[in-house]
């Protein structure tokens, strides 16, 4: 009997992760639909629906300029200093298309910005 109980624990807790994982992955999934992140810090895209241009941006939430690695699609990658608590414009976004930013994610602190 007790062997019994803990399969059905096992199982009710691997179904229980297994929901928690559809739910994050929901999650993640808007993020890139939506116009800014779930917390409205770190990179977004705005007009992400638009066929002829979307614009991809980083929200820079803290006290602190913060250095962010740029991915360009085709084209030498860049790191640009975002200054404290500003939405700065990091170019069109695409997954596709030479010199288009795909994403962009923060990789430390920087001087002066």
């Amino acid at each position: 009997m007790p062997e019994v109980l803990t399969i059905r624990t096992g199982g009710k807790l691997a179904a229980a992760v297994a929901a928690a994982a559809l739910v994050l992955t929901g999650a993640e999934a808007g993020v890139a639909q939506a116009d800014t992140p779930p917390s409205g810090c770190g990179f977004h895209v705005k007009d992400p629906g638009n066929p002829v241009y979307s614009s991809a941006w980083f929200n820079n939430c803290s006290y602190y300029p913060t250095l962010v690695h740029v991915d360009v699609s085709l084209a030498r990658d860049r790191d640009v200093c975002v200054a404290r608590k500003s939405d700065t414009f990091l170019g069109e976004y695409s997954s596709y298309g030479t010199g288009t930013v795909r994403n962009a994610w923060s990789i430390g602190t920087c001087g002066a910005a």
